[in-house]
């Protein structure tokens, strides 16, 4: 048995004494291009985005700001072709528009910037359309089903509008 002083929170763990890998600390940071190529050769990305990604990787301000002009100007980052492609999407996702909106702020675009984009894909009638399929979708559980499925749908970004007529809908059966 062992001594009530030993702690085994003391000992160092067998991570603690490998040898640290040298070659990651070594591996130079890559160009602000570099990471970029990286980050768009997985997917598309807004202007927005890819600032923050910078940003959070140390790279200064004017850097940022040249390499998002250059990637702009040679068409390889297009916020308009990013959110007509991020709003397609969510659309095919069952979202409503008030969630897509807000989920857009996040990657810095907004109803201001791109009016048209937000008036293609904005019709009443395919939004109750999608907020219908969506609530014939729904499987919860809650003992009030009204409120359950409205706000099933509030939670899909639906507005108050549209909520209110497909749950009138649904009630009449």
């Amino acid at each position: 048995m062992r001594p009530a002083t030993v702690n085994n929170r003391d000992k160092p763990t067998a991570a603690a004494k490998r040898p640290k890998n040298t070659a990651a600390a070594k591996r130079p940071k890559p160009t602000a291009w570099e990471k970029c190529e990286r980050l768009l050769a997985y997917r598309e990305r807004s202007s927005g985005e890819l600032r923050k990604r910078l940003t959070q990787e140390g790279y200064d301000t004017q850097t940022i700001e040249s390499m998002i002009d250059k990637l702009v100007s040679s068409g390889l980052v297009d916020d308009e072709r990013f959110g007509r492609l991020f709003i397609e999407s969510k659309l095919n996702q069952g979202w409503g528009m008030q969630r897509i909106a807000y989920a857009l702020k996040s990657h810095d675009i907004t109803l201001d910037d791109y009016p048209e984009l937000f008036a293609a894909f904005s019709d009443e009638d395919d939004e109750l359309d999608r907020a219908r399929t969506a609530l014939e979708r729904y499987r919860g559980r809650s003992k009030d089903e009204y409120n359950g499925r409205y706000h099933f749908l509030v939670t899909k970004g639906f507005s108050a509008s549209v909520i209110h007529q497909v749950m009138l809908e649904w009630r009449a059966g």
